[in-house]
């Protein structure tokens, strides 16, 4: 049985929006549109080879100037799998965002028996937001 921890980010986040789907176009992303048009880069939460590592000491300016302004940070929900599918069946979110990531091994709060991660450091979705906002 899966379980998700997207329904207690509202809880928590004062500004918080929740898309459902497995594929976006920007144009069902309307708060990507308007960081867009505000001339700001979203920020998407998914490693990748252009992603910038929050916790990398290299990173230092590049996080430095992510912190100096607010940031639309999305963040994709699922299992590795169906979050790799959302991503390679969107690919204007890779096209349209700034990917962020960290390379901490962090360990989930949560233990195996309740969630199953495919590597001991992999988080939950709430795990990784509360990460990145700290680093942010």
């Amino acid at each position: 049985k899966s379980l998700s921890t997207v329904p207690l980010m509202p809880l928590v986040l004062e500004k918080c929006t929740v898309k459902v789907g497995y594929n976006f176009t920007r144009e069902q992303l309307d708060l990507v549109a308007e960081s867009l048009d505000a001339g700001q880069k979203p920020l998407l939460l998914f490693p990748g080879p252009d992603a910038i590592s929050l916790d990398d000491d290299n990173n230092v300016d590049a996080v430095k100037s992510l912190q100096d302004r607010e940031q639309l940070l999305i963040l994709i929900d699922g299992t590795w799998g169906e979050a790799k599918r959302m991503i390679m069946q969107s690919p204007e979110l890779i096209k349209n965002c700034q990917q962020i990531q960290f390379q901490s091994e962090t360990e989930s709060i949560y233990p195996s028996s309740l969630r199953k991660e495919p590597e001991k450091h992999c988080l939950s979705t709430l795990e990784s937001c509360a990460h990145a906002l700290m680093l942010l």
